[in-house]
């Protein structure tokens, strides 16, 4: 009867997590999705006390009670402009959990009791630690790389951002997933003889081997693919929970794993077909980079020539007045954007337009940001109508009739190199096509390139303007010039 009652219990919160992707899948619905999620997260908690396998409650309410003081203190103090690390790491706490879990499957198979497990069963607890090694170290990997600059006693460290391609990656990581296979093998033939044990001198190997492949994977994708990265390895999360419930027989973790894990390789393969690039390539690292050369670096003449070309400079003023000229005005939010935490600015800047009598739309490329839908986020938080936040298919066609764009912090996915040239890094990327706007004004600190590592002719074409400064300053003064007139 209790089993019965715990399968029931884990049912009802499967479908309310099945409830919250949907609710998620919508600016509109998220919120409420979100809701579906505590929910149904609170039911599988509550159905998985009253399990009379579950004795040790003080352990339990203490782990709860500290996981839950983290989560709050990360959910008022983590800065939108920190949520792609901060997801990232917590993707690695999901690996870490499934290794953990492995280990301890382990020694209760033969270090205590002596009983041979199934080859199946063993096969599984290897599954389960070679992925959650490779989400782990993956995840942390990802996390050095979006936080960028580390402080330790006083002194800077800094992960780049461009891909670590090493000679013979491929055949490298070839041949550790080949070693993974072989130990998963070698394990579950050791649990299931006689002796009732699988080796932790094979686990720990495989830990360490599946560990290693996993950071090589995510350092071998430059900086400017990290939110595919990042979705990726949230696909890999759940499949290391998914494992985990068929080595824990837990229906709950498989369903809910399979969930988060075939949703977040959907999404994987939705954002590398817009940037062009292979779903293949993510998963077996270096993807941008088709051959083992690193990006070439501009020679100090390269860099004076490009620092020579001219652009046309405007001021807040001078924009003000165009602004409130126009009748159509798209705004291109990018990671600048989410720096400056100059959201609020902006919708305010998009209200007093509106109130003047001016079309203002947002155009939102897939992967603006370092995060999957990290525009989409920045903008609910300033309360921004989720009617007037358009997809880049939604408003591509616009931009011929668009008075005036405003690109604030974006770079690379406003750059007609994807389109001129399909060699570079970005080639062959869907872009938001700014430049066919009447007119586009860039606001933007510097000229210096974005993550892809390549120059912007947007820059330099005559219908472009460049207003230089920190995004939250200079639309600050802007919603100061449009409010006075």
């Amino acid at each position: 009867m209790e089993q019965t009652l715990l399968q029931i219990a884990y049912l009802v919160a499967s479908i309310f997590f099945i409830l919250s992707l949907k609710g998620l899948s919508s600016q509109e619905t998220a919120r409420q999705g979100n809701l579906y999620g505590i929910f149904g997260m609170g039911v599988a908690i509550v159905a998985t006390l009253f399990n009379s396998h579950v004795t040790q409650y003080d352990t339990l309410f203490i782990t709860i009670a500290v996981g839950s003081l983290v989560g709050y203190i990360l959910a008022k103090r983590v800065e939108m402009t920190a949520m792609p690390e901060l997801v990232a790491l917590l993707h690695s706490f999901v690996g870490a959990a499934a290794v953990l879990v492995g280990f301890a499957s382990d020694a209760s198979m033969g270090h205590e009791g002596g009983h041979a497990a199934s080859a199946l069963y063993a096969s599984e607890v290897g599954v389960d630690v070679f992925i959650g090694a490779l989400t782990f170290t993956g995840s942390v990997a990802a996390f050095a790389k979006l936080k960028a600059k580390f402080n330790f006693f006083g002194k800077t460290y800094w992960v780049p951002s461009k891909p670590l391609l090493l000679k013979e990656r491929h055949k490298l990581n070839a041949g550790m997933l080949a070693a993974s296979i072989i130990l998963v093998i070698m394990y579950a033939n050791g649990a299931s003889g006689e002796a009732g044990s699988g080796s932790l001198v094979l686990m720990s190997l495989l830990t360490i081997i599946a560990g290693v492949l996993g950071a090589h994977l995510v350092l071998a994708i430059g900086g400017a693919d990290m939110p595919v990265v990042v979705s990726m390895l949230n696909s890999y999360s759940g499949w290391t929970a998914s494992a985990a419930g068929f080595m824990l027989n837990n229906d709950l973790l498989i369903i809910t794993g399979a969930l988060v894990g075939s949703s977040g390789a959907i999404l994987s393969y939705i954002m590398c077909k817009s940037m062009n690039r292979s779903i293949l390539s993510v998963i077996f690292g270096g993807f941008g980079a088709e051959n083992d050369a690193p990006a070439k670096e501009l020679t100090e003449e390269e860099k004076a020539e490009l620092a020579a070309r001219t652009v046309n400079e405007t001021d807040a003023e001078t924009l003000s007045d165009k602004l409130l000229s126009s009748k159509s005005v798209v705004i291109v939010p990018g990671y600048g954007l989410a720096q400056a935490r100059a959201q609020h600015s902006v919708y305010q800047l998009v209200k007093i337009l509106k109130a003047k009598g001016v079309n203002v739309r947002f155009a939102i490329h897939p992967v603006a940001g370092r995060l999957p839908g990290h525009m989409n986020i920045l903008l609910a938080e300033a309360a921004v109508p989720y009617d007037i936040v358009l997809e880049l298919e939604e408003i591509n066609d616009d931009f011929p009739e668009t008075d005036v764009v405003l690109v604030i912090g974006a770079n690379d996915i406003v750059n007609p190199l994807a389109q001129e040239d399909p060699t570079c890094s970005i080639g062959g990327m869907e872009v938001l096509e700014v430049w066919k706007s009447k007119l586009t004004v860039v606001f933007k600190r510097s000229r210096n390139v974005g993550y892809a590592g390549i120059d912007n002719p947007l820059f330099y074409k005559d219908n472009t303007q460049m207003l230089f400064g920190d995004a939250g300053k200079t639309v600050d003064e802007l919603v100061a010039q449009v409010s006075a007139k």
